[in-house]
């Protein structure tokens, strides 16, 4: 009889084995499907780029540049280095790509540069479910017929992504005001 008890109790602590490592394996696979697979552990941003033109005085548009991010992940999101530039082409330019732009049309005059982040702050950080707006006021010299609009942050995680969004519009100073698409686009690796 104490033989059977001591099977049993052996079958008991096989089973009862079996049933821890088969909970830390599945567990463990829980974890990489949520956390690495389907990188929870980072903010999910979408972002857009936007040139509102306010209006003309003194030879110049008066433009206010906006930036938008959206956290639409599960974790607070950290903005570094978020710059912005602002190039134009006026009617009397050729239209001529860059092999610099992937073959692009070129934008040869800077119109501003600068940056969404205050200097005395080193980072800007957007929680989940929030959108957040950032603008900055500029001016556009009159003679430009078309702008393209960049600005770029860095993710605060060692992942060391860029994320980009753009925006170009045309400038009609008869009608006085733009033809505005808006723009959308991802990040991408350094």
């Amino acid at each position: 009889m104490s033989n059977l008890i001591a099977d049993w109790n052996e079958i008991a602590k096989l089973f009862q084995s079996l049933v821890t490592t088969t909970s830390i394996l599945i567990g463990g696979m829980w974890v990489y499907l949520k956390y690495v697979r389907q990188q929870e552990r980072y903010p999910n941003i979408e972002s857009s780029a936007e040139i509102k033109l306010i209006g003309v005085q003194g030879g110049y548009w008066i433009a206010e540049i906006v930036a938008t991010v959206e956290n639409k992940g599960k974790t607070q999101h950290r903005m570094y280095d978020f710059f912005f530039n602002m190039f134009a082409i006026s009617a009397d330019d050729p239209v001529n790509t860059d092999p610099r732009w992937n073959g692009q049309v070129n934008f040869p005059h800077e119109v501003v540069t600068g940056s969404f982040l205050p200097k005395q702050y080193k980072f800007f950080y957007v929680d989940p479910g929030v959108t957040a707006k950032y603008s900055y006021i500029a001016r556009i010299p009159v003679n430009y017929s078309f702008v393209i609009l960049h600005w770029y942050f860095m993710y605060g995680d060692n992942r060391k992504f860029k994320h980009v969004a753009e925006c170009t519009i045309q400038l009609d100073l008869k009608k006085g005001q733009s033809q505005q698409p808006s723009a959308t686009l991802g990040g991408f690796k350094k």
